[in-house]
């Protein structure tokens, strides 16, 4: 996808486009091609995001720096700091991860289901929304530690009523986790950076989102996938995302590293169960 034409669908997305036969003309290409609806949809959502449902307030570099220049000193010790929400998030905000051992040569890519995720109940529309604000530094964790227990006793502190998991990850370092809230319901979230700056973040839910509170949503093509191979890769231009089953634990896991190289780090994750 080129820059000018995605220049042009945020610009739509923003309702920045006044010339209506320029606006119509880019809705019949985006119609045409799966991945420029994908990224329609995605921009959409981060609109709609921050008009109705968030309140956010910038990452100040010094901070980013901070917290990027600790892991990589630390190299995952277990030092915590608790930052009072910098954000009030109606979506979703920062990370949580799969749980289960799987078979990393059995996994395949499907890029077509990615077309098909759309809609602001959607999780991996929510997850790469997320990692753009992430990303952009418009979302920040509300606690900072490379403790996992630590992170599990904030989500039980913070109201979170489902079990979670957070595996040790080959090669990245725990940054930290995020609670967010959404129609009443508190949902889990943490992230992980590897030493070139580069994240993984994780957003963990219990299938009754999906099943029972319907708060939350996939395709039903990828519902099916999911519950028969229990995982799905797939890789965008600026992207990498990764879809678990696990028992009831359902995670989407969106990175900057390349697709191969998230599998690898992936490939590293074990547990016993969701505690």
């Amino acid at each position: 996808m080129s820059i000018d034409i995605r220049f042009a669908i945020t610009a739509l997305a923003d309702g920045e486009i006044s010339d209506t036969k320029e606006a119509e003309r880019l809705r019949k290409k985006i119609s045409s091609d799966a991945e420029l609806a994908v990224e329609y949809e995605v921009q959409r959502a981060v609109k709609k995001t921050v008009r109705t449902r968030c309140a956010f307030h910038p990452c100040p570099e010094e901070l980013k720096s901070k917290i990027l220049n600790e892991i990589k000193r630390t190299g995952g010790k277990k030092n915590t700091t608790v930052l009072y929400p910098r954000f009030s998030v109606g979506i979703a905000a920062a990370a949580v991860i799969l749980i289960g051992v799987f078979i990393l040569n059995s996994l395949t890519i499907n890029q077509n289901l990615i077309a098909d995720q759309s809609g602001a109940d959607n999780m991996i529309v929510q997850a790469v929304t997320n990692f753009t604000s992430i990303k952009a530094g418009k979302l920040t964790p509300q606690i900072v530690t490379a403790d996992a227990s630590k992170i599990q006793a904030f989500f039980n502190e913070r109201g979170v009523q489902y079990a979670t998991a957070i595996p040790v990850v080959h090669g990245c370092s725990l940054l930290g986790g995020v609670v967010s809230e959404d129609n009443g319901e508190k949902l889990a979230h943490h992230v992980y950076a590897d030493p070139e700056g580069k994240l993984i973040y994780v957003f963990q839910a219990d299938e009754a989102h999906f099943i029972l509170k319907k708060t939350l949503a996939f395709s039903a093509e990828l519902w099916e996938k999911l519950e028969t191979e229990k995982v799905y890769f797939a890789e965008r231009d600026n992207y990498s995302l990764a879809v678990f089953r696990n028992g009831r634990n359902i995670s989407t896991i969106v990175s900057d590293q390349d697709l191969v190289t998230l599998k690898e780090e992936l490939s590293s994750y074990y547990t016993n169960g969701v505690n």
